[in-house]
């Protein structure tokens, strides 16, 4: 007989519950698809903001968009840093506010490299924390006070915290919640997040792929897009020299991947206006430069 009041009880609870959420009508509410078009119709446009390489705009639908996330690759010392300080100038060009995390880089070192003549951008006083809720307050407040569209982390090992690994035990699992809350982070603050991470062992051996992302294949499966720098080699030293290959290796937008090249002059990056193929008929047309 307990069992049966219980189970009415419970009945009734449920029922109140319904009859409360019947009337909620919070932002966060249920609505319809046929509603849903009706508040985006609505609102403005999502701007997008041309990266100034021609070929990337092309790949991934006419440049980036607020509350994406763009993950930035590559072997050590192939010029991760270099191409987000580029990006960072092309946005800046454009009257695009951006926000520069360096914790690879000292200040000095971050400002001295960029291009003349060096684009205004923001950047913490001093780097005080590098976890995820200190970042995004300073996210926050570059865009209160700067109107910031765009945020450079360099890069995720240091975001990747003792603290946090204790916590999670697992690497793979602690580098996908990170990257979960950056990619959050730039939904809720509206802007584009461009995050610089290392390959792994295995992907410094040659090309590097979805699956050599250092520490967790979740970061290219949350990422918007991931982006690979590789400098190309003088065949005759055998060392990297000044021209580089940039792949587009995951699209969520569009789904287009593909690569191009720049060509690195007076500190900067410049795309080479090349009209050839593919990598192949680049190398046979620029016989010192191999993969």
């Amino acid at each position: 007989m307990n069992e049966e009041i219980k189970a009415i009880d419970k009945e009734e609870e449920k029922i109140k519950e319904l009859q409360i959420l019947t009337c909620y009508e919070a932002d966060d509410r249920i609505i319809s698809s046929v509603e849903m078009l009706e508040v985006l119709g609505e609102q403005e446009t999502l701007p997008t903001f041309s990266s100034q390489y021609q070929k990337l705009d092309e790949l991934i639908g006419g440049g980036w968009r607020p509350g994406e996330l763009i993950t930035i690759t590559g072997i050590t010392k192939h010029g991760k840093t270099c191409f987000a300080r580029n990006l960072c100038s092309n946005l800046v060009s454009q009257n695009i506010n951006s926000v520069f995390f360096s914790y690879e880089e000292t200040e000095r070192e971050l400002l001295e490299k960029f291009p003349e003549p060096r684009p205004l951008f923001y950047l913490p006083k001093k780097l005080s924390s590098a976890k995820i809720d200190w970042i995004s307050e300073r996210v926050g407040e570059a865009v209160a006070k700067y109107g910031i569209k765009a945020v450079f982390l360099d890069n995720l090992d240091f975001v990747i915290s003792q603290d946090l690994y204790k916590k999670f035990g697992n690497i793979s699992d602690l580098i996908k919640f990170v990257v979960l809350d950056l990619k959050n982070m730039a939904r809720h603050w509206g802007v584009s997040v461009f995050l610089l991470c290392h390959t792994t062992q295995e992907g410094m051996k040659g090309n590097v792929d979805i699956g050599n992302l250092k520490g967790s294949s979740s970061i290219a499966q949350i990422s918007d897009f991931v982006l690979v720098v590789k400098r190309l080699k003088n065949k005759d030293t055998g060392l990297p020299g000044n021209k580089s290959k940039i792949q587009v290796l995951a699209n969520r937008r569009t789904g287009r991947t593909g690569e191009f090249r720049l060509e690195f002059k007076n500190n900067k990056l410049i795309e080479i206006q090349d009209e050839v193929k593919d990598c192949k008929d680049f190398f046979k047309k620029n016989e010192t430069y191999c993969e």
